[in-house]
């Protein structure tokens, strides 16, 4: 559970030695290949769903349906996603859906170990259909420096460390 707050996110590090805001900074992430053993353990579980579907509807096609509409249901992390941080926003390149949140529409941060949620709502929400989901992937430190740099006016929840 991501703990509150309320300092701007600049205040919680010093910027990063090399000015982040001089160029656009883009990355890729791809937790099923960042976390193989997660990935054979949900594999295993859902081609189990797969063939206990397939075996209720006494059907083979049912299975594979369940068990590539799981993969679909779960392609951000599955499949990999392309994000792109510049000066003016962040853009998220999903398998199915392409997110662009600029940082004057951004009102809060909340950070977690493996990514962040960038959202335009000043309140929480358990419903943010506006916001972007940002997964740090191999480069946690680098995405976690600039954001701190561009979203500097953020309010940030979770522990960005």
């Amino acid at each position: 559970m991501p703990t509150i707050d309320p300092t701007p996110m600049s205040t919680n590090a010093p910027a990063p030695s090399p000015d982040p805001s001089a160029e656009a900074f883009t990355w890729r992430a791809h937790p099923a290949r960042e976390h193989v053993g997660r990935t054979f353990g949900a594999l295993l579980v859902m081609a189990a769903l797969a063939v206990a579907v397939a075996f209720t509807a006494q059907s083979a096609i049912w299975g594979v349906g369940s068990f590539v509409l799981l993969i679909l249901f779960l392609n951000r992390y599955f499949l990999p996603s392309r994000f792109e941080m510049d000066a003016e926003g962040i853009t998220a390149r999903f398998p199915l859906v392409r997110r662009r949140l600029e940082w004057r529409d951004v009102h809060q941060v909340v950070t977690g170990r493996l990514g962040a949620w960038l959202s335009p709502r000043r309140r929480p929400s358990f419903y943010d259909p506006r916001g972007v989901q940002v997964l740090y992937g191999p480069e946690r430190d680098a995405v976690v420096s600039r954001m701190r740099v561009w979203a500097s006016d953020v309010t940030a929840t979770g522990d960005p460390a």
